[in-house]
């Protein structure tokens, strides 16, 4: 049975009676407990170094968990963004689509107006040849009274 002693010169008493004891041992038996404690101390420090790599592997766990949740989000944010701007570029496409369509209408009108324009330039200066060759045909042939032509017959003066 083990006494217990509440002094602590007691309890140093206790440990000088087992350092006597081990010290009139044979060396073979100090050796066996030398070997028996560091066992024993081997075994405890690879129970903490395990219990530590646990805890490290819990926590790695959790971590890679949130991260993996946090990465998720950010693709769902990503994925959402990608989505508005696709429609936003077709918005503005559609939009700039009907804007070029009604620029080709107001273009092809007024290529339509002036070339009605310019068929009735055309006309008008076709009119404007014909009556200069009429009007150098006329001076071709100088009529009566016109500047540059034959004097017209003059009546008598009365006085």
């Amino acid at each position: 049975m083990t006494n217990f002693t509440a002094s602590p010169a007691a309890a140093m008493g206790g440990l000088l009676e087992i350092a006597d004891h081990a010290t009139r041992q044979s060396d073979r038996w100090l050796f066996v407990a030398l070997l028996v404690v560091a066992l024993a101390a081997v075994a405890v420090i690879g129970k903490w170094l395990a219990g530590q790599y646990n805890r490290t592997l819990d926590t790695w766990r959790e971590d890679m968990k949130a991260m993996q949740a946090e990465m998720k989000g950010l693709h769902q944010e990503r994925l959402a963004a990608a989505d508005r701007y696709a429609e936003e570029l077709r918005h503005i496409v559609q939009t700039q689509t009907e804007d070029a369509k009604a620029m080709l209408r107001t273009y092809s009108e007024t290529l339509a107006r002036n070339a009605e324009t310019m068929g009735a330039v055309n006309l008008a200066l076709r009119e404007m040849q014909t009556s200069c060759a009429i009007a150098r045909a006329g001076w071709a042939f100088p009529r009566p009274g016109w500047a540059g032509g034959p004097a017209a017959p003059q009546a008598p003066s009365a006085g």
